[in-house]
């Protein structure tokens, strides 16, 4: 579903890494690159609505939501810069540090919205799975997008995220975001009344 994915989405970027001929090495566990209906499965379908704005975690799932679709289309572009042997061997950042800056401004709302499930639902068994999106976002997406906004070149950017990206707590919360988000889904659902 939509609103999962914001802060699954980017978890392709490690496995692109890989592929686009760089040293990368993708931690066991890495998502494969999806479609953003990540959590639900094969059988789920894009999310349009939340019914039950009311509630300040609803309200929070739907502009994560209405963000789902810029982010997808950034990870495309990042996708595409780094399937692209010019990029990676050129020094040109500009392209890089503008993708870096729009994500920044994106992952504020996946911030925003697995902080408020996270002080919303304190006391449930959902609750530990909003930590753990709370901190893949934090961890994972969050600090690529900062990494391509200060990158001085490729090759540092190449560089920044390898290293990162290979840290025990970044690879720990990649193993574990899939299964959260699964079960976020599954509560949101039946919290927020959603409509697609």
């Amino acid at each position: 579903m939509k609103y999962a994915a914001i802060g699954l989405v980017a978890a392709s970027v490690l496995a692109l890494a890989g592929c686009s001929g760089t040293p990368a090495d993708s931690p066991s566990g890495a998502p494969k690159p999806a479609s953003t209906d990540v959590a639900a499965g094969p059988t789920s379908s894009p999310i349009t609505g939340v019914g039950n704005t009311d509630d300040p975690l609803c309200a929070a799932a739907q502009a994560n939501i209405d963000d789902s679709n810029s982010l997808e289309s950034k990870t495309s572009d990042l996708t595409t810069m780094l399937q692209d042997p010019g990029f990676l061997t050129g020094n040109d950042t500009t392209a890089l540090k503008a993708w870096g800056k729009d994500m920044l401004s994106l992952t504020d709302t996946a911030t925003t919205f697995y902080q408020t499930g996270v002080d919303q639902t304190k006391g449930e068994a959902v609750n530990a799975d909003f930590v753990t999106l709370s901190t893949f976002v934090d961890t994972y997406t969050t600090a690529l997008a900062q990494a391509a906004s200060d990158a001085t070149s490729t090759k540092d950017f190449m560089s920044t995220i390898q290293t990162l990206f290979t840290s025990d707590g970044v690879t720990a919360a990649v193993k574990a975001a899939p299964a959260a988000a699964t079960s976020v889904s599954a509560y949101l659902g039946t919290r927020c009344g959603f409509t697609g």
